[in-house]
């Protein structure tokens, strides 16, 4: 955006909110739900995401499938101490809540390369790991188990004519790249 310049503060999207809340940020992408005070939001779709690891991975810890049991062995992959998103899917795929240990990686390019190299799983959005899955290099642990996260973009009202062009331009890209919310 021409005149701007940016500081991106990278969180996980179910704590934006509270970022935003505080004031620290000027606007934000947060899981779907009600508008924080003063803002308008503007829903964006929804960010699938896939458990992944690679093959070798795969054969050692879920050669029998998943369950609380084989996911207690296997390191997650993690964004940081908030990212619930592996625990929230190890209950939806298990109906349990499996205890997880975790490698923390800020960086969801991040994630995906160390799934890759075989530190681990995470889930990813099905953008960054689908061609990986099609090359062979990732597998998911139990296909068909997705998660999706719907997003919202959320501008005070005081930024709106500001950053009226980002906010287009975010819309416009969400459009192309989420699903339908």
């Amino acid at each position: 955006m021409p005149g701007l310049l940016f500081d991106l503060v990278i969180d996980d999207q179910d704590h934006s909110a509270d970022v935003l809340r505080q004031g620290a940020v000027a606007a934000a992408v947060t899981v779907a739900g009600g508008p924080v005070p003063g803002c308008d939001a503007h829903a964006l779709g929804a960010l699938r995401y896939r458990a992944v690891c690679a093959p070798d991975s795969h054969a050692r810890w879920f050669a029998d499938g998943v369950t609380a049991t084989s996911l207690a062995p296997a390191p997650a992959l993690t964004f940081n101490g908030k990212d619930r998103l592996q625990q929230q899917w190890a209950a939806q795929v298990t109906g349990d809540r499996p205890r997880l240990r975790t490698h923390h990686v800020p960086d969801t390019n991040a994630i995906t390369a160390a799934a890759v190299a075989g530190l681990g799983w995470g889930l990813n959005p099905t953008l960054l790991v689908d061609p990986l899955i099609a090359a062979g290099q990732l597998v998911e642990l139990q296909p068909g188990a997705t998660r999706d996260t719907a997003l919202t973009w959320q501008v005070p009202r005081q930024h709106r004519a500001t950053l009226a062009d980002l906010t287009r331009t975010i819309r416009y890209a969400a459009r192309r790249a989420l699903l339908p919310a």
